[in-house]
C-alpha cells in the first residue's frame, strides 16, 4: 500500500512538534499562516522555526546573529568560517552570511519525523546558547585587528545548559 501525503501535511507535522514544544515550555506556541513561529527570549535574542515546504519532514531553525559593519571583513570572515569546523559546538547550527542584507545568521535543518519535543528542548537550549554567544562576538568584534579563526571559536566558550532565558512568545510577526 501506497501512503500518499497531502499537500500541507509536512507543515502538519512541524505544527505538531511545534505545539507539543509549547506545551513544554508553558507557552501557547504555533506557526501562522506562513509556516513560522517566532520564538523570542529575554535578552532579545530571536530564534524563527520555519517549515521547509518543498520537503516533507523538514523545518528549518535560525537566527540573525547581527549585521556585519562596513569596513574590513576578512577576521570577521575567517572567524566565521572556523565556527563551521566540526566540534561538539558547531552541532548546533552552521554559520552563514545573507549577503543582500549582510547578516550573518546561525541556521540548522532539522526533520520533524525524527524529534520530539524534549529532543526540539534541548536543540533550541543548545541552539540560543551559540547564537547568545555569536551575537555578543559579532558586537564587539574590531574588524580592523587580525584575528585568528581558532582562538575567536576558543574565547566564545559558551556552554550547554547555560540557557537562562525563557521564550516570550510565538506567533506572527
Amino acid at each position: 500500500m501506497e501512503v500518499v501525503s497531502k499537500p500541507g501535511d509536512h507543515i502538519m507535522r512541524v505544527e505538531q512538534l511545534v505545539r507539543e514544544l509549547g506545551i513544554r515550555l508553558g507557552l501557547p506556541l504555533a506557526l501562522d499562516g506562513n509556516g513560522m513561529c517566532r520564538l523570542v527570549f529575554n535578552g532579545g535574542t530571536t530564534v524563527d522555526l520555519e517549515a521547509l515546504r518543498a520537503d516533507g519532514e523538514k523545518f528549518i531553525i535560525y537566527s540573525v546573529l547581527g549585521k556585519l559593519r562596513p569596513g574590513p571583513r576578512e577576521a570577521m570572515y575567517r572567524a566565521l568560517l572556523a565556527a563551521n569546523l566540526p566540534s561538539q559546538d558547531s552541532a548546533a547550527g552552521v554559520i552563514a552570511l545573507d549577503v543582500e542584507r549582510d547578516e550573518v545568521i546561525l541556521q540548522r535543518i532539522l526533520d520533524a519525523s525524527l524529534l520530539n519535543a524534549v529532543h526540539l528542548a534541548e536543540i533550541v537550549e543548545t541552539f540560543v546558547d551559540m547564537a547568545v554567544a555569536w551575537t555578543e562576538r559579532i558586537e564587539r568584534f574590531d574588524q580592523r585587528s587580525p584575528a585568528d579563526g581558532a582562538a575567536v571559536v576558543k574565547e566564545m566558550s559558551w556552554r550547554k545548559g547555560s540557557i537562562t532565558r525563557v521564550p516570550e512568545g510565538c506567533g506572527a510577526e
